[in-house]
């Protein structure tokens, strides 16, 4: 049986207690593959990323994820976007 296009469901704000109640209704109601756009997620408690993580665990497709929210769901940073405190430069300054 075909599904169709999977959902978007786009998290914005928070993911606490409300919202990830919320969150499971909407991903029950779907009836389809879900992608969960993060761009304009904020900030998540442990409950909200312990949610988050499971969906990744399950299989569950991120858009607009930050580098700080790949951190916490555990995705390695792409090396291409990584500075470290040596890739810093200095402006040349003339005395």
């Amino acid at each position: 049986m075909d599904q169709g296009p999977p959902a978007v469901v786009a998290l914005a704000g928070g993911l606490t207690g409300e919202e990830i109640a919320e969150l499971s209704r909407t991903v029950a109601e779907a009836g389809r593959p879900v992608i969960f756009d993060l761009t304009w997620l904020l900030a998540a408690d442990r409950k909200g990323m312990q949610v988050l993580r499971e969906l990744k665990a399950y299989g569950a497709e991120f858009t607009g994820v930050s580098p700080y929210m790949a951190l916490l769901l555990g995705d390695a940073p792409d090396a291409a976007n990584r500075r470290t405190r040596n890739d810093r430069r200095r402006p040349n300054v003339a005395d």
